[in-house]
């Protein structure tokens, strides 16, 4: 029997409807009690509340302060594996800022819900079963930080919340997920590229992400880039290209020595500098703007925030990132 360690972070999983307004929120206790716990019987299950948190109300501090309660109760407890419970419009930050700094091959699952315990058919029961028995898959060993939804698995940098409401609202594109948790029954079909970890900080950076759209207004965007950043990130259009009004501001923060990431704004796919003309991916990257590989704008924001305080030069931040 293996000890599977849950910590419970609050989102809909968490929640009940109002009495009062007919609105879902939180209450003064989790429903999911230790009774409550599928599969109780077949490991040994610690569980603790750490935060009762709206998902949208989430920190990178409050992230930061997660892996800390995480690794403290893994070293107490022995544990095995284990479970977070999440809301679900940033587990996926959430899950992929874990998974940069956890260094330990032993196994850490997220997962939530998309109906509360309130609603018709809720899915949290469900979910957390098939999370507690990811984590105490052998398999998930050395797997990296997992989200576990709707009886699949994903791996924290692949993983997107593709849908408001569907209880399959969990996909990643362009890898697919790694893996299906069916009752008790774990099986991965192929395993995340391992990725290099940084230091744990305190995340506190300044980094912009802005998305680009046609027409962009430079007024503004100068306003923007003349705050006093530590980064930006741009999701930029297809393969990766932004407009003239923004490419030219873009030059100007690498002049002042402030990072600049390129992402794309479609949620499949890479960026790679194919066109050369002005705002073009080419010309971009020739100018010295980072590309990831196929991250989201948020998580490309906490991939550079996690590089600018793991990082000295602006070489050596350019091989922190690439290395992710």
């Amino acid at each position: 029997m293996k000890t599977i360690v849950i910590l419970h972070t609050g989102g809909t999983i968490a929640m009940q409807k109002d009495a009062g307004n007919g609105g879902i929120t939180t209450g003064e206790k989790n429903p999911l009690q230790q009774s409550q716990i599928p599969a109780a019987g077949t490991h040994h299950i610690i569980s603790e509340e750490l935060m009762h948190l709206p998902s949208p109300h989430m920190t990178p501090a409050d992230m930061v302060s997660l892996y800390h309660s995480m690794n403290d109760r893994i070293r107490r407890f022995h544990a095995d594996g284990v479970v977070i419970t999440h809301g679900t419009d940033t587990m996926e930050e959430t899950a992929f800022l874990l998974d940069l700094f956890h260094e330990s091959s032993l196994p850490v699952v997220l997962t939530g819900a998309m109906r509360s315990g309130s609603d018709l058919s809720p899915d949290g029961p469900l979910n957390l079963a098939a999370a507690v028995h990811t984590a105490a898959s052998d398999q998930a060993y050395g797997a990296g930080v997992l989200v576990v939804m709707n009886e699949e698995i994903h791996a924290a940098s692949d993983v997107m919340k593709m849908h408001t409401s569907n209880a399959a609202a969990f996909q990643s594109p362009g890898s697919g997920p790694l893996g299906r948790a069916v009752n008790n029954q774990i099986q991965f079909n192929h395993r995340p590229v391992p990725k290099r970890t940084f230091q744990v900080g305190p995340m506190d950076k300044k980094v912009l992400l802005l998305k680009t759209y046609t027409g962009m207004e430079q007024e503004i965007l100068s306003h923007l880039f003349s705050l006093p950043l530590d980064g930006v990130v741009l999701e930029g259009m297809g393969i990766g290209n932004i407009p003239p009004a923004v490419a030219a501001l873009v030059h100007s923060l690498l002049e002042r020595g402030v990072p600049v990431v390129l992402t794309s704004r479609c949620p499949g796919g890479i960026v790679q500098d194919v066109y050369s003309y002005e705002g073009g991916g080419r010309r971009l990257k020739e100018a010295g703007v980072l590309f990831t590989e196929g991250l989201s704008g948020p998580k490309a924001r906490l991939l550079l925030t996690a590089a600018l305080e793991s990082c000295g030069s602006t070489e050596e931040l350019r091989q922190c990132f690439e290395a992710r």
